[in-house]
């Protein structure tokens, strides 16, 4: 009878403290990704909702370190100085911006 071991048959490749921490990071490492182009038209996009806002949720999509991450609430500060913007007590320089979407009638999360 051939039954399989789950996730003993994985033990062996994280036996060392330091193999686990090495496997971990190789695995973020693979996961990385470069970051989208940003087109001219996405840009006046993201440029007309912060011209705007004046409150309203957003889907903030942005780009760190190979990934991108979303955020999802309300603006509590765009600094044209630091040009940042903080949302979920989070600063986020304008550059790392992928995307921004307004809640609307045609908006689902």
């Amino acid at each position: 009878m051939n039954q399989d071991r789950g996730m003993m048959k994985y033990i062996p490749y994280k036996s060392l403290v330091e193999q686990g921490d090495y496997l971990a990071k190789m695995a973020y490492e693979k996961g990385k990704r470069e970051k989208r182009p940003m087109f001219e038209e996405k840009a006046e996009k993201i440029n007309a909702i912060l011209s705007s806002y004046h409150g309203q949720d957003i889907k903030l999509t942005y780009y760190h370190d190979g990934y991108e991450y979303v955020e999802e609430g309300k603006l509590t500060c765009i600094s044209a100085f630091l040009k940042t913007l903080e949302i979920n007590e989070l600063e986020i320089p304008f550059k790392a911006i992928v995307d921004i979407e307004e809640k609307g009638e045609d908006f689902y999360w």
